[in-house]
């Protein structure tokens, strides 16, 4: 279950504490600090797993494209061998063709 953050920069910016005899109310500070810190510690359990998941996915990326290159390098090779063997069944069927024509003018 996702936790809600409750602060927003404005929040922050715009918080008025009413003041007592002495100052501010003490428990009215420490009810905003406490939930400042709460905010906070949501934002780091957050930040802490996002980074752990983002340095996995890398990794998963970083193999991936590995995979990518050696699969470019064998289907050029791939290429080459099938040139190569339509190269020589051509040619070898140039020369069945050839010997069927010097055998069919005998």
């Amino acid at each position: 279950m996702a936790k809600k953050i409750n602060l927003n920069s404005d929040k922050l910016l715009n918080k008025k504490f009413s003041t007592g005899i002495s100052g501010y109310s003490p428990e009215e500070v420490d009810k905003y600090l406490d939930l400042i810190l709460s905010d906070y510690r949501i934002y780091e359990e957050t930040s802490s797993r996002d980074e752990s998941k983002l340095g996995s996915v890398e990794s998963i990326i970083l193999d991936k494209d590995r995979e990518i290159e050696k699969l470019k390098i064998e289907l050029t090779n791939l290429k080459h061998s099938l040139s190569d063997a339509q190269k020589n069944t051509n040619h070898d069927l140039m020369e069945r063709l050839d010997s069927l024509e010097r055998s069919m003018k005998k």
